[in-house]
């Protein structure tokens, strides 16, 4: 036997590619590349007419002559040309991009690079990653396929979005990446013991082809188990129990009233300025029912023992899945019109994840929904499910007091002094706080009540500030700093020798419960609660 045959091949390495072998880089769908570029290839084709609007105007105004003088047959050969030619270049692009574009999942995080001409490598480490979700857009639920969505903690530009693949595809992808973060390596069943394996990255070397978008090791996909489902009939109705956009509407259909009457006095001349205004308002409170309707669509919460699972959306569906180590706080929302009718909204902050929504999805799929609308009961759940204990002797009447509380009423909460009646005239009665032994509950609002619950452990800084008006009344507003999001952490109008106590109490307490929950221990609570409350209810 020769020295080359005895000679190992090693795959090969380029650093511009993060030091990964070639042979662990993993394929899309090869139609991803039209998918991704379809939004660009609309606004070209728009703006390309837009631009030559006189010229196809005038070739369909010549469309007779034109026929008549080179024949319909030379006709049709052009413009079945035009398209064959555009359908080539299209399907080469797509070729050239897919061959460019892979991904790797190895012991060092997920790697993703792109780029023709430019390529673009971007790095998303597993010990940053706070979670993975996938993703269905209209367009790629035609062809059964969605993306991935990498929360990683960090700027607005660290989180890492890529597609698309099979639905199998992308559970067995998520799955991997999540044990991973969570510090187990997969391995094939064939392969060998890891005792043989010097680094993380050998584990992912296989035989398969790199073509393959299939993973190259698995992971098995956490079961799950449902817990409430939104009604489509709920959901409508809350749209419409809003009392902003009742107000809007009112607006709107003044507008048009008005619109009418000016319209039969003057003409349409006069209208010429104000005649869009009601026809926009009205449209913009149809797109923020539609984008509220359809992001919410079949919402349902179910838990697994990697977290809290949300799948919701109409036309492009969100599947997410929430670490309960990765809420920083818990809000539950119930507008004035909703009191009525007993519902209320759960919404939470996640680090990873910006205050709105993720900008790899639609707008309207809010990554910080939690219950978009539900009954007592099932706010109480989604509250339970992250928050595991308010650290006081009697949950059911301190919920009470911070969902539908009076200053009266005080079960733990020190409400707003008299003497900030001057800044908070309609919601100085409701305003208050609390402080147990495991969260800061603070209690707002006056038409839409709110209360927002944050761990104590999840509170990064504290400070207090006091204007000029405040310091003249003695008052002061504690500010509990955490992870950017959509829950309102701020203590106003507090007394200052009270918000001064406030800061001391919490600071100590922060300290004592930095130790947070492991998820294992989470779903083992979460299981066995489930279960007696499911006995019980047979």
């Amino acid at each position: 036997m020769t020295r080359n045959q005895n000679r190992t091949v090693m795959p090969k390495v380029r650093a511009a590619e993060g030091g990964v072998p070639e042979d662990q880089w993993r394929r899309l769908h090869p139609i991803s590349p039209i998918i991704n570029a379809w939004k660009a290839l609309t606004v070209l084709v728009v703006f390309a007419l837009y631009q030559n609007v006189d010229r196809v105007t005038d070739v369909m105004e010549m469309e007779a002559d034109f026929v008549e003088h080179f024949g319909v047959v030379l006709v049709v050969a052009v413009g079945t040309a035009a398209v064959v030619f555009f359908a080539a270049l299209l399907v080469l692009y797509s070729w050239f991009a897919w061959r460019a574009t892979r991904f790797a999942v190895v012991g060092s995080g997920v790697y993703y690079r792109s780029g023709i001409l430019m390529r673009t490598l971007k790095h998303a480490r597993l010990d940053r990653i706070q979670a993975v979700d996938v993703s269905y857009p209209l367009l790629g639920r035609l062809f059964g396929l969605g993306k991935i969505n990498i929360e990683v903690a960090g700027g607005a530009n660290s989180n890492l979005s890529f597609g698309y693949l099979k639905t199998a595809e992308l559970d067995a992808l998520r799955a991997e990446i999540l044990a991973r973060a969570a510090g187990v390596v997969p391995t094939d069943a064939p392969a060998a013991s890891h005792a043989a394996v010097p680094h993380p990255e050998a584990a992912h070397a296989s035989s398969a082809p790199v073509s393959s978008a299939l993973p190259q090791s698995s992971a098995p996909v956490a079961p799950e188990r449902a817990l409430y489902t939104v009604p489509v009939s709920r959901l409508l109705a809350s749209c419409f129990l809003n009392i902003g956009l009742l107000v809007l509407l009112f607006i709107a259909c003044a507008g048009v009233v008005g619109f009418a009457v000016v319209f039969h006095t003057w003409g349409f001349a006069a209208l010429a300025g104000i005649g869009a205004a009601p026809i926009a308002l009205i449209l913009g409170c149809i797109s923020v029912l539609w984008s509220r309707f359809a992001g919410e669509f079949n919402f349902t919460a179910a838990v697994s023992p990697d977290g809290i699972r949300t799948r919701a959306g109409l036309l492009e569906t969100r599947s997410q899945t929430v670490p309960p180590r990765r809420v920083h706080a818990v809000r539950v929302v119930q507008p004035w019109l909703w009191r009525y009718m007993g519902w209320y909204r759960v919404t939470i902050t996640q680090a990873g994840y910006r205050a709105s929504s993720d900008s790899s999805a639609s707008s309207s799929l809010n990554a910080d929904v939690l219950l978009p609308v539900g009954t007592r009961k099932d706010a109480e759940l989604a509250l339970w499910l992250v928050i595991r204990d308010l650290g006081v002797p009697d949950p059911r009447s301190f919920i009470d007091a911070a969902l539908h509380g009076k200053n009266t009423d005080h079960q733990g909460f020190t409400p707003i002094p008299q003497r900030a009646a001057l800044f908070d005239p309609l919601a100085r009665r409701r305003r208050a706080f609390a402080l147990t032994d495991t969260a800061l509950v603070i209690r707002d609002g006056w038409l839409t009540h709110s209360t927002s619950v944050i761990p104590v452990e999840r509170v990064q800084s504290i400070a207090i500030t006091q204007g000029p008006w405040e310091r003249k009344r003695d008052l002061a507003d504690v500010h509990a700093e955490i992870v950017p999001g959509s829950t309102p952490a701020v203590v106003r109008h507090a007394d200052t020798h009270v918000a001064t106590e406030l800061v001391s109490e919490l600071r100590e307490r922060a300290q004592i419960r930095r130790a947070s929950e492991p998820p294992e221990k989470w779903m083992a609570r979460v299981e066995s609660a489930l279960n007696a409350r499911e006995e019980n209810e047979a």
